[in-house]
């Protein structure tokens, strides 16, 4: 089920923002076609969005998508960008912690108590999903007059050092904000179990943050703040860079400038944030085949303006040009979508089938139906992970020789390069993300993976964490009553090693002879790797080489 995000704006500071008085039915239909699910109760606009626009999850950023759609202000928006000569120092000690920063200022800003609450709930909204709860992404919101720079991000021992942390006035260590403060309580344990925390100081030793965890009271913004300064840690450089974008251009709404941050990281200096624009070429050809309407170029600029889009053309390719803080735009067909909704998808007309056909289900998909259901019924949860992994989790990480992939052409991050050729990389990065729950986890994964002919198939994944029952014969259970459940006990197995395994602790799966799948204990280094700090076995079995070895069998 996809998580919307909920932003709820005051419709006077909200139409304070967009500069025109627009009335409520113009807005509602607006956002209707943007692809949000808006409301107005009283005086408060509510506007659900999903996941896919984090730029939209404040008031300052749907009045930024308003004013082109509504063309108050179409085609790419502008921003005063300019380079500051604040620096953040990253020390070596954060790259096992939390290893990515980004920084930016927003100069000359009036705020008033409903800009100083929208700023705080777009910060909320970030951590809660674009954030994955603080784990992917953490944002610190300061009064830059209130410190001195250059500003260094390093670690600390738990108890190496004291500062008052936000809405508290006392002084705590790290260790103690875990313990003692609300957030530490809540988010403590994503630190928890590292010997040193991360912590951002200023010139003098003040502290302005202690990522993911808190602020400190000393850089509070307040009515009274002139100068914002912002932060964002995290544990990938790409997610961390926009959600960088995304707060400083919202902030901007209310100050005249944005200075870009030099970032001094061991492994290369960075300055953030872009906030430039990125190209995509697209045929005019392919919008008309998808969309199945010849529209001219004026109505396909016009279209995309309204999206913040700026626009040319050359030959038959449409040239756009998107702000690099809209993060959903990763390829032609997203382009494609945004001129249906900046033309209306009402205005597309409607055409009815000339062909009528039944459809039914692909019986592979019956089967894999059967599957979840046996899986449920072991207790095992199910997961859903992205296809798109890394060289160095498909590969590296679980001890296995780099071979053949589908590789993505171009990359929006170094996490996504490959289409995936199996489950259970994905789902060590799940029980890594969960080690802090209750044991026994056991979960499961049905989906696709494309192999080394390039070809799609159909995989079968479960694990299971515990720190007594993941062995070898525990698992062995597991895939012994699944066969027999499935198909009447149809499969035999034979030991086998597997880089991914301890050796002489795991078993190859045959259905008439045939290899099917392979199950064991997963081997130290690759829970070290992951840093899973407990026990795991894992299974894996292809689906359609099981159901074609059934098929043969006598």
């Amino acid at each position: 089920m996809i998580s919307m995000t909920v932003v709820r704006s005051k419709l006077d500071h909200l139409l304070r923002l967009l500069g025109v008085k627009v009335d409520n039915r113009t807005l509602i239909e607006s956002l209707e076609q943007m692809g949000t699910d808006p409301a107005i109760n009283e005086d408060e606009l509510v506007v659900e969005v999903y996941p896919n626009r984090p730029d939209m999850y404040s008031t300052e950023g749907i009045t930024r998508a308003l004013r082109a759609y509504l063309e108050i202000s179409p085609g790419l928006p502008t921003f005063n960008v300019k380079q500051g000569d604040i620096q953040i120092i990253v020390d070596r000690s954060v790259l096992s912690v939390r290893p990515y920063i980004a920084g930016a200022v927003v100069r000359n800003v009036s705020l008033d108590e409903d800009a100083l609450e929208s700023i705080m709930r777009l910060q909320e909204a970030l951590h809660e999903s674009y954030g994955r709860k603080r784990r992917k992404v953490a944002i610190g919101i300061h009064d830059l007059d209130k410190v001195k720079p250059p500003f260094t991000y390093t670690c600390v021992p738990p108890d190496g050092l004291k500062f008052v942390p936000l809405g508290f006035d006392k002084e705590l260590t790290p260790r103690e904000v875990l313990e003692r403060h609300p957030k530490g309580v809540e988010y403590g344990h994503i630190i928890k179990d590292k010997d040193l925390y991360p912590i951002i100081i200023d010139k003098n030793a003040n502290v302005l943050s202690m990522p993911p965890i808190i602020n400190g009271e000393l850089t509070r913004v307040t009515t009274a703040t002139r100068n914002i300064f912002i932060d964002v840690t995290g544990t990938h450089l790409d997610a961390v860079i926009g959600a960088a974008e995304i707060v400083a251009t919202a902030v901007s709404e209310y100050g005249d400038i944005i200075e870009r941050v030099t970032i001094v990281h061991p492994h290369g200096t960075i300055v953030t944030p872009e906030i430039s624009y990125k190209e995509i070429s697209i045929s005019i050809d392919l919008v008309k085949e998808v969309l199945g309407i010849d529209l001219s170029t004026k109505d396909i600029e016009k279209s995309l303006k309204r999206m913040m889009y700026d626009v040319s053309f050359k030959d038959d390719k449409i040239i756009a040009k998107y702000p690099t803080f809209r993060r959903d735009i990763l390829h032609p067909i997203d382009i494609i979508e945004d001129i249906a909704i900046g033309y209306g998808y009402e205005s597309l007309g409607e055409d009815l089938p000339k062909e009528y056909s039944q459809g039914h289900e692909d019986p592979v998909l019956e089967e894999i139906d059967i599957i979840r259901d046996i899986l449920v019924g072991l207790g095992f949860i199910e997961v859903i992970t992205f296809t798109l992994i890394s060289d160095e989790y498909e590969f590296d990480k679980l001890r296995l020789r780099r071979s053949k992939a589908a590789r993505i052409l171009n990359p929006i991050t170094s996490e996504m390069t490959i289409v995936r050729s199996s489950l259970i990389p994905s789902l060590l990065k799940v029980l890594h993300y969960n080690k802090d729950e209750e044991l026994p986890l056991r979960i499961f994964e049905v989906g696709e993976v494309v192999n080394e002919e390039y070809k799609n198939e159909y995989m079968l994944s479960f694990l299971v964490m515990d720190t007594k029952n993941a062995n070898f014969n525990e698992m062995r259970k597991y895939v012994e009553a699944f066969f027999r459940y499935y198909c009447d006990s149809c499969a035999k197995l034979k030991m086998k090693d597997d880089p991914r395994f301890i050796p002489g602790r795991s078993a190859e799966i045959l259905i008439n002879n045939v290899p099917v799948g392979i199950f064991g204990e997963v081997h130290p280094e690759v829970l070290e790797n992951f840093n899973i700090p407990y026990p795991v076995v894992a299974t894996e079995i292809k689906i359609n080489d099981m159901l074609k070895a059934l098929h043969n069998r006598p």
